[in-house]
């Protein structure tokens, strides 16, 4: 995905979680979803995306939650070490990680991730 393709699924993606998921806008969110299934780096690329251009607490809620939980219980062994980079340069992101739960995160990924926290 190009830069200018990452900021719009990011855009389309926030104002998805603040309308309440209306039916015209519903596929951004499954979009960002299959992101994570089958485009790691691109879906990593969109979640640092709408990290950068929103304060709103109900989406990093969603956030944490949603896109970055799938992302680790996926492809946790590939996106820990950028996970560990961001959160050692970030703080707003370490806080987004605590929005992370289990889920279906692999042993060893989830204790990477609480100390990390």
């Amino acid at each position: 995905m190009t830069k200018d393709e990452i900021n719009n699924v990011a855009k389309q993606w926030i104002s998805l979680q603040l309308s309440g998921y209306p039916d015209d806008l519903g596929g951004d969110g499954v979009d960002v979803n299959m992101l994570a299934i089958e485009q790691p780096e691109d879906c990593w690329k969109v979640i640092i995306e709408v990290l950068n251009i929103t304060d709103d607490e109900w989406v990093l809620v969603n956030l944490g939650a949603g896109p970055l939980e799938s992302l680790l219980a996926m492809h946790g062994a590939v996106v820990i070490p950028w996970i560990g980079q961001e959160a050692r340069l970030n703080k707003r992101f370490q806080i987004l990680l605590g929005g992370v739960w289990r889920n279906s995160i692999q042993d060893d990924v989830w204790h990477q991730l609480q100390g990390m926290v």
